[in-house]
C-alpha cells in the first residue's frame, strides 16, 4: 500500500511538474507555425526524457549515492567537472528563463511591467526554499501546476475541432515542410532541449535520497518515471495541438501567454482563463524550484557537502549558497535586457548541446558493475540509451550553427 500510495503521488506531481517555461514558449510556437509537423519530435523527446529519468533513478537506488557523487568517483575529478559545469551553466540560463516565465504569469494578473516582478519573485521563491521543506517544494507547485489541464480538456470537451487521426499520422509519419528547412530544425532542437531538460532527472534522483528510498523502490521509480512522464505529456502535446488547431489556420504564432491562454478562454471562458494562470503559474514556479535546487543538489553531490531541501539552512551552507546564488546571477542576466522570450530559445538550444555531456557519463555509470551490482543496463536499455545518445550528439553539433544562423530561431 505504501509503495502504491507513492507511485500516486510520483505520478500526480509528475503530471503537475512537466511542463516549464520552455514548452510554454517552444510548443504553442512550433504548432502555430508547422501545424502537427513537429509532434514527431515532442513524442521522441519524451521518451529520451524517461530513459533518462528512470536511469538517474535507479543510478541513485543501486549504488545508494547521488547521481553526481558517482559520477565523481566513476570519471574523476577533470572528466567528473565537464558535465557538472554544464548542468551549472545551463541551469543559470534555464533558471532566468523560469523566473522571467513567473514575471510573466503575474503581470497579466497584476498590469505591472514584468521587470518590476522579478526581484519579489526571485525573493519569494528563495524564501519558499529557505522556509520550506522537501514535500512543499515538491507538492505545491505541482498541484498548482495541474489547472493547466484545462488545455488538453479545451480540446477534448471544448469544442474544438480537432483532426485527431492526421495528428497520430503526423507522430509516425510527418510532413516535413518544404521550405524554411534551417527554422524547422532549429525549432525541432528547441523542443528536444524544453522537453528533455537535465534538470528534471537530476532533481527527480536527488528526490530518492531526500524521501529514503531503497532497492526496494526500484518499481516505485519506474511506475513513476513511465506513468508520470507519459500523463504529464498530455499538457505538453494539448500545447502544441491547441495551437495548432487554433493559431495555425491564422498564420499566427503566440508571442505571449495571455495568447496562449485564448485556447481555454475559447473553450470555457474567463474560468478557462484563471485555470490556465494558474497551471502555468504552478508549473513554472516548481521548475524555477528544481531548477535552482538541482544547481545546488549538483555541486554539493560532486565537492562531498552537505545538502537537502528539509535540511535547516544553518546545516547545509554550501547547497544553500548555491541555489541562492544561482537564483541572483539568473535576476542579473534578465537585468542585462536581454529578451527573456529569446534567453528561453538559447537556453533550450543549449541544453541539446550540453546534453551528451551529461548522459554519456550516466550512461557509463548505469553499466557500472560495481555501482549497479545487478541492476544494471541490460541490452534493451543500452541499446535504447545508445540511440538517444547518437541522437543527441548529431543535435549537440547541428545546435549551434542553426542558431546562429537563424538568429536564435528567427
Amino acid at each position: 500500500m505504501r509503495k502504491l500510495a507513492a507511485v500516486a503521488l510520483g505520478v500526480v506531481t509528475a503530471i503537475g511538474g512537466f511542463v516549464d517555461i520552455g514548452e510554454l514558449v517552444t510548443l504553442p510556437a512550433a504548432g502555430a507555425t508547422y501545424r502537427f509537423a513537429l509532434l514527431w519530435v515532442l513524442a521522441l523527446s519524451v521518451v529520451g526524457a524517461m530513459v533518462y529519468a528512470e536511469m538517474a533513478g535507479r543510478i541513485e537506488l543501486a549504488s545508494q549515492r547521488a547521481v553526481f557523487e558517482v559520477l565523481r568517483e566513476r570519471l574523476g575529478f577533470k572528466l567528473g567537472v565537464v558535465p557538472l559545469l554544464a548542468v551549472i551553466a545551463l541551469n543559470v540560463l534555464t533558471l532566468s528563463a523560469e523566473i522571467a516565465g513567473l514575471a510573466f504569469v503575474l503581470q497579466l494578473v497584476v498590469d505591472v511591467s514584468y521587470l518590476w516582478l522579478l526581484i519579489p519573485i526571485a525573493l519569494g521563491v528563495l524564501m519558499f526554499q529557505w522556509f520550506g521543506n522537501w514535500k512543499l517544494l515538491e507538492d505545491v507547485p505541482s498541484f498548482l501546476g495541474l489547472p493547466l489541464l484545462v488545455i488538453p480538456a479545451a480540446l477534448v470537451f471544448g469544442g474544438i475541432g480537432v483532426d485527431w487521426g492526421d495528428a497520430a499520422h503526423q507522430v509516425i509519419a510527418p510532413s516535413l515542410p518544404t521550405d524554411d528547412h534551417l527554422l524547422y530544425w532549429t525549432a525541432a532542437l528547441s523542443i528536444v532541449g524544453s522537453v528533455m531538460s537535465p534538470y528534471e532527472w537530476y532533481f527527480y534522483s536527488s528526490g530518492g535520497r531526500e524521501e529514503g528510498w531503497s532497492l526496494q523502490d526500484l518499481m516505485v521509480n519506474r511506475c513513476t518515471v513511465i506513468l508520470g512522464w507519459s500523463l504529464g505529456s498530455v499538457l505538453a502535446f494539448g500545447l502544441m495541438i491547441g495551437s495548432a488547431v487554433f493559431f495555425y489556420p491564422l498564420s499566427i504564432s503566440p508571442a505571449h501567454l495571455s495568447q496562449t491562454g485564448l485556447i481555454a478562454i475559447a473553450a470555457f471562458g474567463k474560468i478557462g482563463l484563471t485555470l490556465f494562470l494558474l497551471g502555468a503559474f504552478g508549473c513554472v514556479l516548481g521548475a524555477s524550484i528544481e531548477v535552482s535546487q538541482s544547481a545546488g543538489q549538483a555541486l554539493s553531490q560532486f565537492f562531498g557537502w552537505s545538502w537537502g531541501a528539509s535540511r535547516p539552512v544553518r546545516d547545509v551552507p554550501k547547497f544553500t549558497a548555491t541555489y541562492s546564488l544561482a537564483i541572483v546571477a539568473a535576476v542579473i542576466i534578465l537585468y542585462t535586457g536581454l529578451d527573456p522570450i529569446k534567453i528561453t530559445v538559447i537556453s533550450m538550444i543549449f541544453a541539446v548541446m550540453a546534453l551528451p555531456f551529461t548522459f554519456l557519463p550516466m550512461l557509463l555509470v548505469a553499466n557500472d558493475r560495481t555501482y549497479m551490482g545487478d541492476h544494471r543496463n541490460g541490452a534493451f536499455g543500452n541499446a535504447v540509451g545508445v540511440f538517444f545518445l547518437a541522437v543527441l550528439v548529431i543535435g549537440a553539433v547541428a545546435a549551434l550553427p542553426l542558431v546562429v544562423i537563424t538568429g536564435g530561431g528567427g
